[in-house]
């Protein structure tokens, strides 16, 4: 949704309302990026200012990883976007300059270091003049360096600059200039060991970059190299979200259309691209554990692991606004006994397992669902029936019931055990719920042996996470032979 979807006067009245949100800096400190990133492409980055200056710079670094990059086309190498870079800043500095110089001092060294040589070359040390005034000690013997010196030279003729202490700096184009300029300002002030620090590296890449034959508004060796180290780092911190990398997104997609499907019943094979995204997640888990990641994540501030309680109320100003999708009502209402939202995580998590890793679900399926299927299967192949029209579907269940089993996927028999109501309804209602992609066990499955048998299985039901409730089902699995007579 952009700008133009909810038209300037509704942009501007949102944000006006966001504003009044009391404990704004707190509430905003505790959004996820996802959700200001949402707002800014929504209300437009130069009217987000007030709020996006608030976000800490944690959550700024992961805005930055999904707004600085683009690519031409999807599955193409996302490159970063300077000309975006410099409107951040011009953005931030029009709320403050210092705020916006803090950000950077809490950044990574190498990022702004690689973000700001593509707007400027820092040149010198030197008198004021930087470069331009060791022109005179050149010795005409080296030409190159004659040469190098004189790209300089027109540099600081054609540019707009700025004389430091032992340095100067020169735009390599006026857009975003007043911005960049007063930040480096606030830098050299409030922050002057790491004015230092980034001062030095941009004049290394800017010298390296005034090589023969290279132009200003070019992309040079030393700053392709720099930005693909912090492309790398940015890759990281995707990937730990979950988030897959183009490029192997596209190695995926080309596998997948180049693999044989596996015959029915085979497990599928795992291909190269999945196989090292699950060594990577799982080599990543254990050096998290070993150098106590965890512990460091949670010494964010306080009120970043308990977020404000105007946090609700931002985000549903912003689902009302559409800038947010509302949430979606469940397709089935949940049950009494669904035991609420920790059992909804894990129905959540059986299908991402399913859908990531088919060999794990499968194990997983074996100790619940096929189970239950072969022990029902065995007893369709044993089980006679006076009425010849019963007997005809039943021979016909256990046929695609095998078959099914065989596939390992004998939910796709449900739609046929109907004629198992005509048995017993109880044990047919407890056979749907197991024989599911997410298995759940109906509250009736409790009732202790030997005790009445109910009329009818109770809607209530729960998901199956313990090896009680596994046990239980094997118990009800073996006792089919005399319940379906």
């Amino acid at each position: 949704m952009s700008t133009r979807a909810l038209g300037v006067r509704g942009a501007r009245q949102l944000l006006d309302r966001l504003l009044e949100t009391p404990d704004l800096a707190r509430t905003v400190q505790a959004l996820e990026p996802r959700i200001l990133h949402r707002l800014v492409r929504t209300c437009g980055l130069e009217d987000c200012g007030e709020i996006v200056a608030l976000a800490s710079t944690e959550r700024l670094v992961r805005l930055f990883d999904d707004d600085l990059w683009r690519s031409d086309a999807p599955g193409e190498e996302e490159r970063f976007d300077a000309g975006r870079f410099g409107l951040w800043l011009e953005v931030l500095a029009d709320v403050d300059a210092a705020v916006a110089a803090r950000k950077l001092v809490e950044m990574d060294l190498d990022f702004v270091a690689a973000a700001l040589t593509r707007h400027v070359l820092v040149l010198g040390p030197g008198s004021p003049g930087g470069r331009a005034a060791e022109l005179a000690g050149l010795e005409e013997s080296d030409p190159d360096e004659t040469a190098r010196a004189a790209r300089v030279e027109q540099a600081v003729e054609d540019g707009v600059a700025h004389d430091f202490a032992g340095c100067q700096v020169v735009a390599r184009s006026a857009e975003s200039w007043v911005a960049l300029l007063a930040v480096l300002v606030a830098l050299d002030a409030d922050h002057h060991a790491f004015f230092t620090r980034l001062m030095r590296r941009c004049h290394r890449i800017s010298i390296e970059s005034l090589d023969e034959g290279s132009r200003l508004d070019s992309i040079l060796d030393p700053e392709a190299q720099m930005l693909a180290d912090v492309a790398a780092d940015r890759e990281r911190r995707r990937e730990e979200e979950g988030y897959v990398a183009p490029s192997d997104a596209a190695a995926f997609l080309e596998l997948a259309r180049r693999s044989p499907h596996p015959r029915e019943g085979a497990a599928p094979d795992r291909d190269p691209v999945s196989a090292a995204w699950f060594r990577e997640r799982a080599a990543g888990a254990k050096s998290d554990s070993r150098s106590g990641r965890a512990k460091t994540a949670s010494a964010e501030p306080q009120h970043a692991a308990s977020p404000a309680p105007d946090v609700a109320s931002f985000v549903a100003t912003l689902q009302q606004a559409g800038v947010l999708p509302r949430p979606r009502p469940p397709l089935l209402q949940e049950g009494p006994g669904a035991g609420g939202s920790r059992l909804s995580r894990l129905r959540a998590q059986l299908l991402f397992v399913r859908e990531h890793d088919p060999a794990v679900h499968s194990r997983r399926l074996e100790e619940i669902g096929l189970r239950v299927a072969r022990r029902l299967a065995e007893t369709l192949s044993d089980l006679s029936c006076d009425d010849a029209e019963v007997q005809a579907d039943i021979a016909e269940l256990s046929r695609r019931l095998e078959t099914k089993i065989a596939a390992a996927t004998p939910w796709h028999v449900r739609d046929q055990l109907d004629v198992l109501a005509v048995l017993d309804q109880v044990s047919w209602a407890i056979l749907l719920a197991l024989l599911d992609e997410c298995p759940v066990l109906p509250k009736a499955a409790e009732e202790p042996t030997g005790g009445p048998r109910p009329l009818r299985v109770s809607e209530e039901f729960e998901f199956i996470a313990e090896n009680v409730q596994i046990a239980r089902v094997h118990a009800f699995a073996e006792s089919l032979p005399s319940r379906l007579v």
